[in-house]
């Protein structure tokens, strides 16, 4: 399987590239091998060095064709669909440590000394037993700049805060249907990624890779947490099955063969062939793990009669799977299987998410305040928007549930509150803010709020607040008619306002200017073209609180990270 030639600035293949090079213990040594490791990654994404040597770049699509068989093709999608999960409980337990623990506050108040305490102990715990997969490619660290001691460390600790703040999805009710990457331009040179790749088999092998990256990234990540709060971790990972492991290993050995030679191919088929023993095999829908004690979990008939293993721990599950499981059961994997869409596992840790909750604007990385807010709103589907008041449990605050009872200020709030999520546009800031500030009815409710907006929104808030203190207010925002018909839709999917909206037709003609006042003193107003058949009395747009419902944590297993769990 010879390579390509490849192009002049490739230096020599160096022992850390490959899998067993000599570095350190990381076990009895964590401090000299995170500093070794360290080096030889800065080395390798120095971008005034040559390219080091990768076994991928330069080869051909037909040299990896035969080594993407049905059960290798499982396994890399069974991949992406862990990654997916895991990261979903990733970004719901950054969201938590810092909004109910005020994890940013005590982390840089820890200082140097107390950081790296906890870094060493993830490295360890994360280095501790085999390579996660097909680990041909040498240790997973070395392709990581971004776990290096100085970036984590930097600006007194806020390298690794900042670093845990990219694992935060848009909604932590959503599940994702393609795994998050960190881009890295220089590890996508290394490997010989190219975004319009038009090599399937490569480009599958390359994907991989990259998802690799990712995931010893964000289980690092959790571990950090894990160690911080003293809970103990157990390295799990998992396999569709124990019966096809010789084909699993026939299927990549060509390529073992090209990167370590046929004697250490040989060795290493042997350590993986006794390590996927290990493995655990589990329920589809929810991750379960089969246990022996409960006998051995059914299996899909339609896909065991083409050789593959998808296992279900109940009826119940198994139903629950089938409107994803169906496009693909008893039906063979290609190569595009690898990229579409994966099939979300049920952990149990989620609810619908609401219709009128926007994704985030491309670049934009909503806070996990904001993402607080829209766990609250996706629990409160009747609320338009939740106020958390101080109290003694961070873990179940006091919140002031906001309603607005009046159909034309309801639509018009979830425009512009969609907007603010969406982007943080700060016209849109302004006119929640006013709206808000009708429930200033509590003893100090005004500093609350701010204080909320601020967290939620960032510097967009803080320079709308800004520009008013000094007599300066945004222009106010533009609503279309397209706008109006949408929020409508909304909120009569949410089954609000159903007298006024009986005959409410979206997008038919008929459209009366309407201008409404929001604020304490109205001074701000939007004018909008309003649909006749939505008319409702005239009335003042003054939002009621109906109350203070009381917040409980969502039960659920505490995660940490990628094959990990308490």
């Amino acid at each position: 399987m010879p390579p390509r030639s490849r192009t002049s600035n490739a230096s020599p293949k160096l022992p850390w590239d490959l899998p067993g090079a000599d570095l350190p213990d990381s076990q009895t040594d964590t401090k000299k091998w995170l500093a070794v490791t360290d080096e030889l990654c800065k080395r390798r994404f120095d971008p005034s060095q040559p390219l080091p040597y990768d076994h991928h770049r330069g080869q051909t699509d037909a040299q990896f064709a035969g080594t993407l068989n049905e059960d290798v093709l499982q396994e890399i999608i069974g991949a992406r669909r862990l990654t997916c999960s895991a990261q979903l409980q990733l970004s719901g337990t950054i969201t938590r440590m810092f909004t109910e623990l005020d994890f940013e506050e005590k982390w840089l108040a820890l200082g140097e000394d107390g950081q790296e305490k906890y870094l060493l102990l993830a490295f360890k715990t994360h280095e501790s037993g085999p390579a996660e997969g097909f680990a041909l490619h040498g240790l997973e660290k070395l392709n990581c700049p971004e776990v290096c001691r100085d970036e984590l460390m930097k600006d007194g600790g806020r390298g690794y805060l900042d670093l845990l703040k990219t694992f935060l999805l848009d909604n932590n009710d959503e599940q994702p249907t393609q795994p998050f990457l960190i881009p890295s331009a220089r590890f996508d040179a290394i490997i010989g990624w190219v975004d319009d790749e038009n090599s399937p088999n490569l480009k599958a092998w390359l994907s991989l890779r990259r998802l690799l990256r990712t995931r010893y990234i964000a289980s690092f990540c959790g571990i950090v947490i894990a160690e911080y709060k003293g809970q103990r971790t157990t390295k799990i990972e998992f396999a569709h099955e124990h019966t096809k492991t010789k084909e699993v290993l026939a299927g990549i050995k060509p390529v073992v063969d090209y990167v370590v030679g046929e004697s250490d191919s040989k060795r290493w088929v042997k350590e993986q062939a006794a390590h996927r023993k290990e493995m655990k095999l589990f329920c589809d829908n929810c991750l379960k793990i089969e246990d022996k004690k409960d006998g051995k979990m059914p299996i899909c008939v339609r896909c065991k009669a083409i050789g593959r293993e998808v296992r279900y721990c109940s009826k119940e599950c198994q139903r629950a799977a089938w409107k994803n499981h169906k496009r693909e059961c008893g039906k063979n994997f290609d190569v595009n299987s690898v990229f579409q869409d994966v099939s979300p596992l049920n952990r149990g840790n989620t609810i619908p998410t609401r219709v009128d909750i926007p994704p985030a604007a491309p670049g934009y990385r909503r806070t996990p305040d904001l993402l607080r807010l829209i766990g609250f709103l996706n629990e409160f589907t009747q609320k338009d928007y939740v106020i958390v008041l101080p109290s003694p449990d961070p873990h179940g605050p006091e919140l002031e549930s906001i309603s607005l009872d009046e159909l034309r200020g309801a639509a018009i709030f979830i425009i512009m509150r969609n907007r603010a999520m969406c982007s943080g546009d700060e016209s849109a800031l302004f006119y929640v803010y006013r709206v808000l500030q009708n429930f200033n009815t509590l003893p100090g409710a005004e500093a609350i709020m701010q204080t909320q907006l601020k967290k939620e929104y960032g510097q967009p808030f803080g320079r709308m607040l800004k520009a008013l203190e000094n007599g300066t207010s945004p222009a106010p925002p533009k609503v279309s008619p397209q706008d109006v018909d949408t929020a409508i839709c909304f909120l009569k999917q949410l089954g609000r306002f159903q007298e006024e909206l009986e005959d409410y037709v979206p997008g038919t003609e008929g459209k009366k200017t309407v201008q409404v006042g929001v604020g304490p003193k109205k001074d701000l107003t939007v004018v909008v073209q309003w649909p006749e058949d939505a008319m409702s009395p005239l009335v003042s747009v003054l939002p009621l609180a109906p109350g203070q419902p009381k917040k409980h944590p969502r039960k659920g297993q505490e995660p940490i990270g990628p094959n990990h769990s308490k």
